[in-house]
């Protein structure tokens, strides 16, 4: 089983244990941004005018994941990537737990649920930053292109697996609320934290070898034309993207109602991470050849 594994992610024995745990790390990833995109996207538009209060959420969650992404960005120069990852974590793992306490005690939970929907966005792009920063550390460059294909694997099995069968479950049960998924999410994040420390602690010769990024400095990166096309060719695809992402909520919003917008949420984000697999062209070259 071992062998096929290592054979479907094109992966060698010396680099399996490695790959496991950012298998496993992945795999906590996908229910982890699973569980809270569902949560608080649910709870937000079940709570708030799509009309007037999501184009200002949706401005809040971009400033706050261009700050986070930033600071991160930053402190990489600044600090060993283990420290600041693992800080990162921690960091996200409170600020949940804190909205979790506070949906215990406060009166009036609605702003929770704006502040949890604009994190949304920030955590995911933190997480990713986390779990390619640690594949990026891992692995020389001729060992990421023969790998990098699959290496999410554990990523999208967990979303497909919480976004199309557990959640959906979880939701149809008279004892679970949208709430309770961001519970979920936090526990998943906790499986991350482990694991992350797991694969940071068995793999300390090859950070050795890594060595820490050096900060640019956004000044810099513009005056470089190959930058500067690609922040231009960055910068149109979020405002596509931001755009699509307000008509899919004002749209969805309005079909469904309170008690099944999670549900259709979850069904709908599991579809697009199938596709998304099945698009992969090293997985359909993979699946074929062990299909014949």
């Amino acid at each position: 089983m071992k062998k096929l594994v290592l054979n479907i992610l094109n992966a060698e024995e010396p680099e399996s244990k490695r790959v496991f745990l950012l298998l496993l790390m992945g795999f906590f990833m996908g229910f982890f941004v699973s569980g809270l995109s569902v949560g608080a996207e649910s709870l937000f538009l079940n709570n708030f005018n799509e009309e007037t209060d999501l184009p200002l959420a949706i401005v809040v969650s971009g400033a706050i994941g261009v700050v986070a992404t930033y600071l991160f960005n930053y402190f990489q120069s600044k600090t060993s990537f283990v420290r600041l990852a693992g800080y990162t974590l921690l960091t996200i793992f409170v600020l949940l737990i804190g909205v979790e306490i506070a949906y215990s005690y406060l009166p009036d939970v609605s702003p929770l649920y704006f502040i949890t929907f604009t994190f949304v966005l920030p955590f995911t792009y933190l997480i990713l930053l986390i779990f390619w920063g640690a594949f990026g550390r891992l692995f020389d460059l001729r060992q990421s292109k023969r790998i990098i294909g699959g290496i999410d694997t554990g990523q999208l099995t967990a979303s497909i697996l919480a976004l199309l069968v557990i959640i959906p479950y979880l939701l149809n049960r008279p004892d679970f609320a949208e709430k309770d998924l961001i519970t979920m999410s936090v526990i998943s994040l906790g499986g991350m934290f482990l694991s992350f420390l797991w694969l940071m602690n068995s793999s300390k010769k090859y950070l050795i070898k890594a060595g820490r990024n050096k900060f640019v400095p956004y000044k810099k990166v513009l005056t470089d034309k190959y930058m500067l096309l690609m922040v231009g060719f960055v910068l149109v695809s979020v405002v596509a993207v931001t755009f699509i992402d307000y008509s899919f909520f004002s749209v969805a919003s309005a079909q469904f109602n309170e008690s099944n917008l999670a549900t259709f949420l979850a069904y709908f984000n599991g579809t697009i991470i199938i596709f998304s697999f099945l698009f992969k062209p090293s997985q359909q070259i993979k699946l074929s050849l062990y299909m014949d």
